[in-house]
C-alpha cells in the first residue's frame, strides 16, 4: 500500500510539473525566442558590414572584438550590448522552455553567462574575462542543457546537436587562447579565424535552439 501511494504521488508530481509547463505564458516565450533569433542574426550583420567596410581589417588575422577600436567602435560596442540582452533574453526562454528538471535552473543560467559576457564588454570595453564568460558559459551551458533537452520530446532530436556544439566550442576556446592569441603563438595569424569559428558555433546553435524555442511557444495546447 506504501508503493502504492508512493507511486500515486510520483505521478502527480511528474503531472503537475507537465501541467507548469504547459502554462508557461506563450506570448512570453514567443518574444524571447524571436529576441533569440533576431539578436544574433543582427550581430552577424552587422559585424560583418563593419569588417568589410573597416580598412586592412582581416577576417583571418583579427578577432570580432578588434572592431571595437577606430572612430566608428561605438557601433561595435552597442553590437555587444543587443547581443547580451538577446542571450540573456534567451536563457530565460530555455527555462521556461524546455521541460523542467531537479537541476533545469543550471543550464539556462550557465547559458546567461553568455549574455552577461559581450553586454559587459560592450559597456566597460573588451576584457579577456567578458571572452571567458561568454564561450565558456555557452559552451557548459549547452552541454549541461542536453540533458534535460534529451528528456523532452520537444526537445529531443536538438539535445545532440547541442552537445556536440558545446563541445566543438570547448575545443576551440584553447585554440584561440593558447595557439592563436599570444602574438608569438603559432597559429596567431589565424586569430581572427578561430574567433569568427567560435562565434559561428555559438550563434548559429542560438538560433536554431530558438527556432525550437518559438515552435514550442506557438504549439496549441491539447485538451486534457
Amino acid at each position: 500500500m506504501s508503493s502504492q501511494h508512493k507511486v500515486e504521488e510520483r505521478r502527480t508530481e511528474e503531472a503537475g510539473q507537465g501541467t507548469a509547463q504547459a502554462r508557461q505564458p506563450r506570448p512570453v516565450l514567443a518574444a524571447l525566442a524571436a529576441a533569440a533569433i533576431i539578436g544574433p542574426v543582427a550581430f552577424a550583420v552587422a559585424a560583418v558590414v563593419q569588417g568589410l567596410l573597416r580598412p586592412g581589417y582581416s577576417f583571418v588575422a583579427q578577432p570580432v572584438v578588434a572592431l571595437v577600436a577606430g572612430p566608428n567602435g561605438w557601433v561595435q560596442d552597442l553590437n555587444f550590448v543587443v547581443l547580451g540582452a538577446a542571450m540573456i533574453a534567451f536563457a530565460i526562454g530555455l527555462h521556461l522552455g524546455v521541460r523542467p528538471t531537479r537541476w533545469a535552473v543550471v543550464g539556462p543560467g550557465l547559458f546567461a553567462l553568455s549574455g552577461i559576457g559581450p553586454l559587459w564588454a560592450g559597456v566597460a570595453g573588451p576584457r579577456p574575462v567578458h571572452f571567458l564568460l561568454t564561450f565558456l558559459g555557452a559552451a557548459i551551458g549547452l552541454i549541461v542543457l542536453s540533458r534535460p533537452m534529451a528528456r523532452d520530446p520537444s526537445w529531443q532530436r536538438l539535445a545532440g546537436y547541442a552537445l556536440t556544439t558545446g563541445i566543438a566550442i570547448l575545443v576551440v576556446i584553447p585554440l584561440h587562447s593558447l595557439l592563436a592569441l599570444p602574438t608569438d603563438a603559432p597559429l596567431h595569424p589565424w586569430w581572427g579565424l578561430f574567433n569568427w569559428s567560435a562565434i559561428t558555433l555559438w550563434l548559429t546553435c542560438t538560433v536554431v535552439l530558438a527556432l525550437r524555442l518559438l515552435r514550442v511557444a506557438r504549439a496549441t495546447q491539447a485538451p486534457r
